[in-house]
């Protein structure tokens, strides 16, 4: 039996036979359902900077909720500069949710649009302690070989550059999201390995093993 990984979704993402969904809730517009250990669905949790402001940013509150076992991530979380919200506000929160990150031993999803140089040196200031997850990356190889200079992860969705998916792949550093897609997520899994010239079943194995390491999940459906 496949198991997708749906590495980026949200809560309204209907649930697929033979996937394990990270489901992403922005704390300060959504709340988290009750703990759900034991299913094939775990959380992430983060302040989205589209809807920041100062006076939200509790960081005991987010610490409370990223403490959750069915918790394997904090975000989405990031830099956008399309949104309203400053960016210096942007910054804070992600330096907050960096340092709950680290504290309790997780990775970041992050949101980046139009800032890269501003995540790049963020990466730098920080170090690479804490594994961070570019979401729903859309970027052509020179930038995806740059943010694996870094050690990031890419995550692909519904649209992608070939030619950057070959190399992230390759990196064994790729991720793949159904974030708000109409498509599911084992589709999106046919679609890239198509573009990869390989099956579905390779590619399911190592993005498995690729998810399993970073997430830190063991009560996913096993493959057979």
């Amino acid at each position: 039996m496949l198991l997708y990984c749906n590495s980026h979704c949200h809560l309204h993402t209907p649930q697929e036979a033979n996937a394990w969904q990270l489901i992403s809730v922005d704390v300060t517009t959504e709340a988290i359902p009750a703990p759900s250990i034991g299913t094939t669905q775990s959380y992430s949790v983060g302040w989205h900077p589209w809807y920041l402001s100062e006076e939200k940013l509790h960081k005991e509150d987010l610490m409370s909720l990223a403490s959750r076992e069915d918790v394997k991530a904090l975000g989405e979380c990031g830099l956008d500069r399309l949104a309203s919200t400053p960016l210096p506000i942007q910054e804070q929160a992600l330096m907050l949710q960096w340092h709950i990150a680290h504290e309790l031993n997780k990775p970041m999803i992050l949101h980046v649009v139009r800032a890269w140089s501003e995540i790049l040196a963020f990466r730098k200031r920080v170090g690479d302690e804490v594994p961070m997850v570019i979401h729903g990356f859309r970027g052509n190889a020179q930038l995806a070989a740059q943010l694996l200079s870094h050690g990031f992860f890419l995550s692909f969705g519904e649209h992608f550059n070939q030619e950057a998916a070959k190399w992230v792949y390759s990196a064994g550093k790729m991720l793949l999201e159904s974030d708000d897609s109409a498509l599911s997520i084992s589709q999106i899994y046919a679609n890239m390995a198509q573009a990869l010239c390989t099956t579905i079943a390779p590619l399911c194995s190592s993005l498995y093993e690729i998810n399993a390491s970073l997430f830190d999940f063991s009560t996913a459906k096993s493959r057979e």
